[in-house]
């Protein structure tokens, strides 16, 4: 994924970044992981993007998306055990 991510090539970065998640889906530092690289490829410009075949919807989207999901995670471990 960082390889992909170094060479502008975000399409690929994000599809393996979608393996990391699918194979761990409830890992906390893989959501982080992904946190992280939307972050970073949100400030980038959307030519940028363009050439990395990663439109600004998909960017934004899939941050929200894992904010969404490490959101669901800090609720769960702060609720009271039965």
């Amino acid at each position: 994924m960082i390889i992909f991510e170094r060479d502008g090539k975000y399409a690929k970065a994000e599809d393996a970044l979608f393996l990391l998640l699918e194979s761990a889906p409830k890992n906390l530092d893989a959501i982080d992981i992904g946190i992280g690289f939307y972050e970073r490829t949100s400030v980038l410009s959307d030519e940028a993007l363009s050439a990395g075949d990663m439109p600004r919807p998909e960017v934004e989207a899939g941050l929200a998306d894992l904010r969404a999901r490490r959101a669901k995670f800090a609720a769960r471990s702060q609720a009271p055990l039965p």
